[in-house]
């Protein structure tokens, strides 16, 4: 690959943001400096349901994340020694994660070069952190429906990455709605009412691993009736 010309080789930080946000990247303007990096905001049609908008959630992903890959390639090609950090949050994050995925199984930038930051990871794997039991991504919850396929936990290899995750967040941690609707119903209600924000800072959060916040108590929700991970097992 030819090297691209650069006006800044600083170490960068490639933010995509989330639903509704991601042509303006308000999120953009709130992330905090930090002496020897610079932050890029990579914009991307963040449609989802095509009946009412002109792309899927499967279309957005699969054209975004090609650009994204893109965009750290020719970066890397012009600064070879600069660090790449992969900031997504939300909607944004399904797309920063994606693209750590494809770095994890690649050998175009070294991977002790690039690392991503994820808040409200719509693919945030598994797990058992609280009460309501099984929790994860929505999308590594649900099943497919036209155009929003489910998809299974990332393999993301040796490439550093740190998700982010509040408790009643229903994109980054739905619980079964089989098995804890009361969760469910809990964690939606938390996604509009304040559970999917998120003061990011890629340096601050920057330590590899799953970040679970619990929620304040008291929770509206006990433990599930079953210990099923999704409706389909």
């Amino acid at each position: 690959m030819q090297p691209s010309a650069e006006s800044d080789c600083s170490n960068v930080v490639f933010l995509t943001d989330g639903y509704r946000a991601a042509t303006r990247g308000p999120s953009f303007a709130t992330l905090p400096h930090r002496a020897g990096w610079r932050t890029e905001f990579i914009p991307y049609d963040d449609a989802i349901v095509g009946v009412i908008q002109p792309h899927t959630l499967d279309w957005t992903v699969d054209h975004t994340v090609p650009v994204v890959v893109q965009r750290v390639r020719s970066f890397h090609a012009a600064c070879p020694a600069a660090h790449i950090t992969l900031l997504g949050y939300s909607f944004g994050a399904l797309i920063a994660g994606d693209a750590a995925e494809h770095f994890a199984h690649s050998d175009e930038v070294p991977h002790d070069q690039v690392n991503a930051v994820l808040y409200g990871d719509p693919r945030r794997p598994m797990s058992r952190n609280g009460i309501e039991g099984w929790a994860g991504g929505y999308l590594t919850v649900l099943a497919s429906v036209p155009g929003i396929t489910a998809s299974p936990p990332r393999d993301f290899g040796d490439v550093q990455v740190s998700e982010n995750c509040n408790q009643n967040d229903v994109i980054c941690n739905a619980a079964n709605p089989l098995a804890n609707p009361a969760a469910f119903r809990a964690e939606v209600d938390g996604y509009l009412h304040g559970a999917h924000y998120y003061p990011m800072d890629p340096w601050r959060d920057a330590a590899p691993g799953d970040h679970y916040v619990a929620a304040p108590e008291p929770l509206t929700y006990g433990g599930p009736v079953a210990d099923l991970p999704t409706p389909v097992n």
